[in-house]
């Protein structure tokens, strides 16, 4: 039991519920747990509550226990910012039978499937035939990263046609994506116009196609792939794109590194940001030290101090009139005052 001193003075009424049984709701405060199994549809719904506050707290695996490493499912420790990361990334929006049947037939969706049939079926064929893995095979296969076929295993009577006609395949779908590339890249990506030629662009289109890359994925060739070959293409591609920035923003890119001390998928991007703010007549290094003053979090630093200087710049916001407001405020809510999910 609480002493009812205590009681009236620090404890508030709340009530506990389920997102789904919040939908419509509203109250003062929110308080959500997030497990990790959440959408972004329930996430975005939990964070609209509250009309004052809304706070997550985002249940972390511990793994301080030895013994615990033995239970099935738990295979990798999460942070919370990784958690919430694999939440925004998750769609829970319903699709139909006849988009997903659409989607499945468009040209970048098969040169996924394609792709990864050739590669399979290169590697068992290359084992069957010559004894050793397809990494052997250093010549270049329908797509920069895939290996060619070997002699021997082209000359198979049966394994040869299979690989050739695969390979073809995955040569005309490359090449429907390539032409497709305008339409199907995510529109943030025209935020990079200044360096992306059309090439680029047609290249970026085929490794994002080919490695199931959705639109939403933020960075613009996702992430490096576990393949050694595939890591390649994919340094390859971001060596050719950092190298038409000039001077400048790598000049940026090192500052930026400078303050948190090291570089990440946003450092390319805040650099950018800084650039043109120097060149709108603003002191990005002003901003710089501003951002700098409080201490980074340990996770995303590079995203916090991007997100602190785009706080500085943004105009201020206009305060709603009291007189006004007071008049269309509606009547009192009948919801409490908090609520628990």
């Amino acid at each position: 039991m609480l002493p009812a001193e205590y009681v009236a003075t620090h404890v508030e009424l709340g009530y506990a519920s389920t997102v789904h049984t919040a939908q419509g709701l509203t109250a003062d405060v929110m308080h959500g747990v997030v497990t990790g199994e959440e959408t972004r549809q329930l996430l975005y719904t939990m964070l609209t509550r509250g009309r004052a506050e809304n706070h997550l707290h985002v249940i972390t695996d511990n793994l301080s226990d030895g013994r615990e490493f033995e239970l099935p499912g738990i295979t990798e420790q999460l942070t919370a910012a990784e958690i919430l990361a694999r939440v925004l990334a998750r769609d829970g929006a319903s699709v139909s039978a006849t988009s997903t049947r659409q989607q499945a037939a468009t040209p970048e969706a098969r040169l996924q499937d394609a792709a990864t049939r050739y590669a399979d079926v290169l590697a068992y064929a290359t084992h069957v035939v010559l004894g050793a893995d397809d990494d052997q095979a250093v010549q270049s296969g329908p797509l920069p990263w895939l290996s060619g076929i070997p002699t021997e295993v082209a000359e198979h009577p049966r394994w040869g046609p299979y690989l050739s006609a695969r390979a073809r395949l995955v040569e005309d779908l490359a090449g429907a994506v390539r032409e497709r590339a305008d339409e199907t890249l995510p529109a943030w990506l025209d935020d990079y116009d200044d360096v992306l030629s059309m090439e680029l662009r047609s290249d970026l289109a085929v490794w994002r196609a080919a490695q199931g890359i959705t639109p939403d994925e933020r960075s613009i060739a996702g992430q490096v792939p576990t393949d050694d070959r595939a890591a390649w293409h994919h340094r390859n591609l971001i060596r050719t794109i950092n190298s038409r920035y000039d001077e400048a923003v790598h000049s940026w890119e090192r500052r930026i590194v400078a303050y948190v001390g090291l570089a990440d998928e946003h450092t390319l991007d805040l650099a950018r940001e800084l650039d043109r703010l120097k060149r709108q007549g603003r002191d990005p290094e002003q901003l710089l030290a501003r951002a700098a003053r409080r201490p980074f979090p340990s996770e995303l630093p590079t995203a916090a101090l991007r997100y602190r200087i785009r706080k500085m710049v943004a105009p201020p916001r206009r305060r709603p009139d009291p007189v006004g407001l007071e008049q269309s405020r509606p009547a009192p809510s009948s919801t409490a005052p908090g609520i628990g999910m």
